[in-house]
């Protein structure tokens, strides 16, 4: 596979990709300026021990789903098999 060199100018995006991810929590504005979590970029925490930057298995969080407004508790390890199906 040869590299092609296009000039940057040239580069198209697709604009969901600017868009972020509303977590509508004052999480929010931590993550940038207009609020939620920027699409493609990685975030690294860091922290003294025991500040919270490892979520358990078990932890409870609280999800909301959009499309009908139902509010959920759940743990996150029950979370990640329901983003996963």
């Amino acid at each position: 596979m040869a590299a092609e060199l296009v000039q940057i100018n040239k580069v198209k995006y697709d604009k969901e990709l600017f868009e972020a991810w509303q977590m509508r929590c004052p999480l929010d504005g931590m993550f940038s300026i207009d609020g939620g979590i920027p699409k493609a970029t990685n975030w690294m925490i860091v922290g003294d021990p025991g500040v919270g930057k490892c979520v358990h298995p078990n932890t409870l969080v609280k999800i909301k789903i959009d499309s009908t407004g139902e509010e959920r508790t759940t743990t996150v390890k029950d979370l990640h098999e329901l983003i996963k199906s």
